[in-house]
Order: structure tokens, then sequence, then C-alpha cells
């Protein structure tokens, strides 16, 4: 895993009010930077934004689903239970392709 180097830090007040501006909104998909290594902050932003309208979650990791529920991380659980749609394993470059 690369390392994770912040580039700009947000509460989650703030990100609640930035993502405001885009309303209506379905859903929000976390990915990049390995949305795990931060499942606790994204747990509180999945229940603030939950506690003002229904939004859907998607979450991409490398992590594979079995791995996460065999941890002992608590945020690692409670996001999973939040995620609506999960996508995991590791990204392979060579299965790549243009399919949209």
């Amino acid at each position: 895993m690369l390392e994770f180097v912040p580039v700009r830090l947000w509460s989650i007040p703030q990100l609640m009010n930035f993502l405001e501006q885009f309303e209506p909104y379905e859903g929000l998909t976390f990915v990049g930077g390995e949305p795990v290594s931060q499942a606790a902050t994204l747990v509180h932003l999945i229940d603030g934004l939950r506690a003002r309208r229904d939004t859907g979650f998607v979450t991409y990791t490398e992590y594979m689903l079995g791995e996460l529920l065999a941890a002992h991380n608590a945020a690692w659980h409670a996001l999973v239970e939040r995620t609506d749609l999960l996508v995991d394993g590791e990204y392979v470059v060579s299965h790549a392709g243009r399919y949209l």
C-alpha cells in the first residue's frame, strides 16, 4: 500500500456542508487513499449524512470482505455494515479496461 499523505484536512461538519452544494445526489463513493484506513471517520460521515437524507455509499478497498470481517477492528466492521456496495480486492492494472 502507498504511504498516506493528507492533502487537505476537513472536519466532518465542513465536509457535510461542502457536499450540500451538490444536492440532489443519491450517494457517495469512497475510493483512493484506502478508505478502510479512514474507517472511523467515514462511519461518522455516513451517519451524519444519513441523518440529513437517504444516501447510498459505495466503498472500493483492496481488502477482501473476509479480511475486513475477520479483523479485530470495530471501525472496519462499522464501515462494512454501513456500505451499500463493497467492491473488494486488489486493483490489477492488467485487468483494467474501458467498459463504460
